[in-house]
């Protein structure tokens, strides 16, 4: 039977701008009588994923549904054909939502085009108090004035996240309330992206029938949901290989410093194999996971020459392609993803200890050898990065493609949690500070 998802649209409110530091997927929310529904739609470049997760009274979060769809209308995160691009969101949520048995209504969109912007911003008041001591209300004084930041006409704001508090010359300060300070500065990591990306993105849920519920930063959702406590804190960067695009971004102190967007990735590689062996896209792609990153030279003379039938493009007959000059193809264009990404690294790391450490995801993890070539091109300690959630699904496992769907997930529960929980000040201000920045 039939179960109806709670993720009906809502009414359009006054975006505030409320900043706490996020909690991830296994943090306990605050209680309720039922389960929720949350689902979460990744338009990527080449392919479009959906995933439905119960977030159930008890607190936890179980994955009911996943569906892939080949995605049609969008080139490099940007949607260029709003037919095609709510064709395919239709197809793919309709997908997942057979297969966990709900009915959809709204969705969450996390979103990370080529023009994404990041600041750090800063806003510092006095205390003027005789005791001198930090109350709620400096703190959200300190916020606001953080908040202030300009952006052109044409950019929307797509995720704020607090970096903490300064209490005089002391950084660092989770929670600066009873402590006693002539001033008080809090912290802020401000992403702006393309305002006509993120109407198209809205436009086409739309025209699929469905009601966008909230657009997230991509990027940081997945980062988020695959870092841990430790590599946030100790300092880390969490590189996610798309299609489209590649991201960056760094953390240190707990918060995210630096996030970046190149507007490169994996399709790239598909695409000079396509021009490189004179193939279809499609047989591009194949060979490109067949044969993954493998370092290999051209045989010198007398040596057998591996080979790998490939069809031509014009429909005739495979084609003996040395795997020798597939290898070379590959390697040019991965060594330059990852010549971008280390020049990034460089640029973002406030200190060395920021960047002395990777966490990959994204489908160009798909690639035989990827872990190896980011070893080698970075110099750095690097891991794969999957989101740890439990699900029904017996056949789906987690893997570093899925960090995007399965983090927004997250991100989506507990931006529902501060909706709900309009009276954070009686709740103690604490409570407010474990929490992620989000747009209310």
């Amino acid at each position: 039977m039939e179960r109806p998802a709670s993720t009906c649209a809502s009414p359009t409110r006054t975006r505030r701008w409320r900043v706490t530091t996020s909690p991830g997927i296994g943090a306990k929310p605050m209680s309720r009588r039922r389960d929720e529904y949350l689902v979460s739609l990744d338009l990527g470049t080449a392919t479009t994923r959906v995933a439905i997760g119960c977030w159930r009274a008890d607190g936890s979060l179980i994955l009911e549904g996943y569906s892939e769809a080949p995605t049609r209308g969008v080139n490099r995160g940007l949607i260029v054909d709003a037919a095609a691009a709510a064709d395919t969101v239709a197809e793919a949520i309709a997908q997942a939502a057979d297969l966990a048995r709900v009915r959809v209504c709204t969705v969450l969109a996390p979103v990370g085009t080529p023009f994404a912007r990041a600041l750090n911003s800063r806003g510092c008041i006095g205390i003027t108090h005789e005791d001198k001591l930090v109350r709620a209300s400096d703190v959200q004084q300190a916020l606001a004035a953080a908040n202030r930041v300009s952006l052109p006409s044409d950019r929307a704001v797509a995720e704020v996240h607090g970096q903490g508090f300064a209490v005089d010359d002391v950084r660092g300060v989770d929670n600066p309330i009873g402590m006693a300070c002539g001033r008080l500065e809090a912290e802020l990591h401000v992403v702006s992206d393309s305002l006509s990306a993120h109407a198209n993105v809205r436009q086409a849920v739309r025209k699929a029938g469905y009601h966008l519920e909230r657009i997230l930063y991509g990027p940081l959702a997945a980062a988020e949901a695959v870092l841990t406590p430790e590599e946030k804190a100790l300092g880390c960067a969490h590189v996610d290989i798309g299609a489209g695009k590649t991201t960056v971004s760094i953390y240190l102190g707990g918060y995210p410093r630096y996030t970046r967007v190149l507007p490169i990735g994996s399709q790239h590689i598909t695409n000079d194999l396509a021009i490189g062996l004179n193939a279809s896209v499609a047989d591009a792609e194949q060979v490109k996971l067949r044969c993954g990153i493998a370092d290999l030279r051209r045989p010198r003379n007398g040596d057998t020459c591996q080979t790998l039938d490939v069809p031509l493009a014009d429909g005739h007959g495979p084609q003996a392609v040395p795997l020798w000059r597939v290898s070379l193809i590959i390697r040019a264009r991965v060594d330059e993803i990852f010549e971008l990404v280390a020049r990034e690294l460089d640029r973002g790391g406030s200190s060395a200890a920021a960047c002395r450490r990777v966490v990959l995801t994204g489908g160009f993890c798909r690639m035989g050898g990827a872990l190896a070539a980011a070893h080698r091109a970075l110099h750095r300690t690097v891991r794969l990065g999957r989101v740890e959630m439990p699900s029904i699904l017996p056949q789906f496992q987690s893997e570093p493609v899925h960090a995007v769907v399965l983090g927004a997930l997250g991100r989506g529960r507990f931006h529902r949690e501060q909706k709900s929980d309009r009276r954070f000040e009686e709740r103690g201000m604490r409570t407010m500070l474990k929490r992620v920045a989000g747009w209310l």
